[in-house]
């Protein structure tokens, strides 16, 4: 964000256009491969980038093609430069969305967090995606895009539509010896399920409670001294001199130096507390319940650096500390647009002298430690818990499911109004521990089930109960065909591992996007999208407002 103007007060004063531009063009009958489809180039607060900044992004969504190699496109802001920022190599699936800062960072390592050359002109300048010849300008905002505004984006007006979501209303049986019989027209459109049993997606119960942190300490035979070394040891075995891998609780981890802010430290795995170990990463993953939407301050207390990233697709929250330095706090807040599961990654790393990291957190914002945080996984003390199913389920089937059979089956109606202006189907998939799905009667998709299945089938393996937090997305936009106008069915087989088993959940979430993007003309979104679809936003917004008379008391007109 090269200009420095302040625009809180214009953004104040705005008085928003109520009609959007409805001129589109079928994007993928118009070959169209890759879009900007939105940006921002006043981020004051909207997104925070893996340094703790608030940099300019864009939005990079593939509409059309099952896969895209980013490698060789280009980003630029000058209409002279069409090869200012190359992407790295990294598939962009269809219907997914990819962010680069516009921080002049110039980072381009495929998996971690990208960052263009350049920042993002709030005044308005020109804005191009460009193919790998370095030639092509697949799409561009030319001459220049309007002038823009504070945490206000920019970009493409698309057309979402929730066709399933967390909570619909459901019915659901468990089959027994007296439906071996119908093979699977259950799952079909005209099936009379009024004697089924109503309740609310998803379908689950849990006895296991939570789980742990999946913690990996590794010894790099590099100097770490920054995160972006810390990441490529992760990556690469061949800067590895060995790992050792354990679960842990909570993350509060010392070898030497300071205690943090927590008691009774652990020692990082495979070493001893007072060990002074250097040049090493410790990565740790989990899935984190957070129990409600709205703003959370997460903090980590770390001798040298860390990374962390806390996402539920297509939401992403990140913070960091690159670099070295003593046990210090960094906090961030995020606003988490939605209560459940969300997946959790810790990079933390040192590169001599004492090490220790501690991850705690804080429902609310809050600028600084106090006593409300709470190590991530102290249940017992109040911290968020890890890994369990439980703030998924929306309907507790353990009475009628476990020690009874290990199968179930589920329906829910959704509505279409027309399926022609459709051109993207995508089905997210939360489960413990197999499932198939069928559309209309069709089976579309299906993980850890046997084929065929059957009414009392058992997944295929024990799947680990810590990925049901983990959302699965599937493709299905060549199935579109098989949707109707008016009332649909997505039918769900969910399998348990053992029809004892202690964990079991079956979530889907259905989302259709329009094929038409417009991509001659540009909207305002006041609500920023980052790595999800845009609505129809506004065209424009007025200018500051002009008065004739000074402010003041009159008594005459």
């Amino acid at each position: 964000m090269e200009s420095g103007k302040n625009l809180k007060a214009v953004l104040l004063s705005l008085v928003l256009m109520l009609a959007a531009s409805t001129n589109g063009t079928l994007a993928c009958d118009a070959g169209v491969e890759l879009l900007i489809t939105e940006f921002m180039a006043l981020n004051d607060g909207t997104l925070i980038d893996e340094d703790s900044g608030y940099s300019d992004w864009i939005e990079i969504y593939n509409p059309c093609l099952p896969s895209v190699d980013l490698g060789g496109w280009y980003l630029t802001d000058d209409a002279l430069n069409l090869t200012k920022w190359q992407f790295p190599s990294q598939s962009l699936e269809r219907g997914e969305f990819l962010l680069v800062f516009a921080s002049g960072k110039d980072r381009a390592v495929a998996g971690s967090q990208l960052h263009a050359n350049f920042k993002l002109d709030s005044d308005g300048e020109y804005l191009a995606l460009v193919k790998p010849d370095g030639t092509t300008v697949a799409q561009e905002f030319a001459p220049v895009y309007p002038p823009q505004l504070v945490d206000v984006s920019y970009g493409l007006p698309q057309t979402n539509l929730d066709l399933v979501s967390l909570g619909a209303d459901t019915t659901y049986r468990v089959p027994s010896v007296a439906d071996s019989g119908i093979g699977t027209l259950w799952a079909g459109p005209t099936w009379n399920d009024s004697g089924w049993d109503l309740g609310s997606s998803g379908l689950g119960y849990t006895v296991s409670g939570t789980v742990a942190f999946d913690a990996t300490f590794i010894k790099a035979n590099v100097n770490v001294s920054n995160l972006a070394t810390a990441e490529g040891v992760i990556a690469d075995p061949i800067t590895q001199a060995y790992t050792v891998s354990e679960v842990a609780q909570v993350i509060n981890y010392k070898n030497t130096g300071g205690s943090g802010r927590f008691g009774n430290d652990a020692p990082y795995p495979s070493t001893t507390i007072g060990q002074d170990v250097n040049d090493f990463v410790l990565l740790a993953t989990a899935s984190v319940l957070i129990p409600s939407a709205g703003q959370w301050t997460f903090g980590v207390n770390s001798d040298d650096g860390f990374g962390l990233e806390l996402s539920r697709p297509p939401h992403v929250f990140a913070m960091s500390y690159p670099g070295t330095r003593g046990a210090a706090d960094t906090l961030a807040v995020f606003d988490i647009p939605e209560p459940g599961a969300y997946d959790l990654r810790l990079v933390n790393f040192d590169r001599s002298g004492g090490s220790s990291v501690e991850l705690f957190a804080a429902q609310g914002s809050h600028g600084s430690y106090n006593g409300n945080f709470k190590l991530v996984g102290d249940t017992a003390n109040g911290g968020l818990a890890l890994g369990s199913i439980g703030a998924q389920i929306g309907t507790d089937v353990q009475s009628v499911m476990q020690g009874v059979n290990p199968s179930i089956w589920s329906r829910i109606d959704f509505t279409v109004a027309d399926p022609g202006p459709l051109g993207l189907l995508t089905l997210r998939m939360s489960y413990e521990d197999g499932y198939v799905a069928y559309l209309n009667g069709t089976e579309v998709a299906g993980s850890n089930a046997p084929s065929p299945v059957f009414w009392d089938s058992v997944s295929l393996v024990d799947r680990p109960v810590e990925d049901a937090g983990t959302y699965e997305t599937v493709d299905l936009t060549d199935d579109l065909h098989l949707l109707v106008p008016g009332t649909n069915v997505l039918a769900l087989q969910g399998l348990n591992e053992d029809v004892a088993d202690e964990d079991f959940l079956i979530l889907a979430e259905l989302d259709a996007a329009e094929d038409t993007v417009d991509t001659g003309s540009g909207s305002f979104f006041v609500t920023a999208t980052p790595r999800n679809y845009n609505n129809a936003g506004y065209p424009g917004v007025s200018g500051v407002p002009i008065f004739s008379h000074s402010s003041g008391s009159f008594l005459a007109p």
